[in-house]
């Protein structure tokens, strides 16, 4: 669950919104452990906070991020770039997918 600070600027797409997203016990340490061993930082830099056209995926909202990879995952996105996403996506389950969100959701951006 997703709770903004302020609802008028998270609405009006205030990049700086601030929120707090109630994930469960574990879940940003779990989604750590899952990022590196995915080897998310090579392609989308040391820090997570996006290469060239690769996007930054540090201090992004956690319920965009748990919606990407399950698109990904699911097929209901494509495109070359999306491609390169498909392997390590198929491979979550739902509540990896919630921790691998909590962590990045956790970086700053």
């Amino acid at each position: 669950m997703l709770v903004a600070d302020n609802f008028d600027e998270m609405w009006a797409g205030d990049p700086l919104a601030m929120a707090v997203a109630y994930v469960p016990n574990g879940s940003v340490a779990q989604g750590k452990s899952l990022v590196a061993q995915i080897g998310c930082a090579s392609c989308h830099g040391p820090e997570l906070k996006g290469m060239g056209d690769v996007p930054a995926l540090a201090g992004r909202n956690p319920h965009y991020l748990a919606r990407a990879l399950w698109d990904i995952k699911s097929g209901a996105r494509g495109g070359a770039t999306v491609a390169l996403m498909q392997k390590p996506a198929a491979a979550l389950s739902e509540d990896q997918i919630v921790d691998v969100a909590a962590y990045l959701a956790s970086l700053m951006p």
